[in-house]
């Protein structure tokens, strides 16, 4: 998922499943750090700046009025773990943001399961 020129380190690895109707799922793939050093996830934060969160997307309608559009750098999450690195996950993908799976606040470390 890296371009010339960014600045992502090489073991972040993502996980894009498309379906033919073009919704995108958007997961960790196995050679991302957090699940190569089985890391513990603490938190999952998505409140990306003061004033973009992306649990408040509220989408509406047929034509996803209210979706948050994204570039394939767009933040979409702030992960941090036990030992105190960070993680940006981003979207890899340009698009629309539907829904983010909630449970991920409450629950961080779904985020390392299959």
């Amino acid at each position: 998922t890296q371009d010339e020129g960014d600045d992502c380190n090489e073991s972040e690895d993502y996980c894009i499943l498309k379906h033919s109707n073009k919704v995108c799922v958007l997961m960790l793939a196995s050679g991302h750090s957090l699940l190569k050093e089985q890391k513990d996830i603490i938190e999952v934060d998505f409140q990306i700046t003061p004033t973009t969160n992306r649990m408040d997307n509220k989408v509406i309608g047929k034509s996803k009025r209210g979706a948050q559009w994204l570039t394939n750098v767009s933040p979409i999450c702030l992960v941090r773990c036990s030992d105190g690195t960070q993680y940006t996950l981003k979207s890899c993908v340009p698009g629309k943001l539907l829904e983010v799976n909630q449970k991920l606040s409450k629950e961080p470390m779904l985020l390392a399961r299959k």
